[in-house]
């Protein structure tokens, strides 16, 4: 019998004059390997696989391919900031969405306009003047 990837094989031998018979062992040939090729490509969330197969059986292997970098997208504001609240800068992985780096934009502040008489001063009274904010 021939030998395969995993089992010996054996090779008999007959005499041509009595047919006594005699047989020796053929070791196992081992598997005979391909090149490695991409069957399932890394991403930044997943690791990918490469995979050889053995030219005589149905053998295979694998290995596994690194997580690839994440790639960043531009910065972009996500929350304006207002008078009393700050608001928020992202670059996010134009693969994945995921954050990699985050900015903190500071609260505005108040701007006033030049306000309005409410409460008229009289000669025992202050008067009062109001100012709003022009943005908020």
């Amino acid at each position: 019998t021939e030998p395969t990837c995993t089992k010996a094989g054996v090779k008999t031998y007959t005499c041509a004059n009595c047919g006594e018979t005699k047989t020796e062992a053929i070791e196992a040939l081992g598997h005979k390997m391909g090149a490695y090729h991409v069957t399932k490509e890394a991403t930044c969330t997943e690791e990918g696989v490469e995979t050889s197969e053995c030219e005589r059986c149905d053998h295979k292997e694998t290995k596994a391919i690194a997580k690839k970098a994440h790639t960043p997208g531009e910065a972009k504001v996500e929350k304006e900031p207002t008078c009393t609240e700050a608001g928020k800068k992202v670059t996010r992985c134009t693969v994945c969405g995921v954050v990699l780096e985050e900015e903190v934009i500071g609260a505005t502040g108040h701007t006033y306009d030049d306000g309005v008489v409410t409460k008229k001063a009289t000669c025992t009274e202050a008067g009062v003047k109001t100012y709003t904010c022009t943005k908020c």
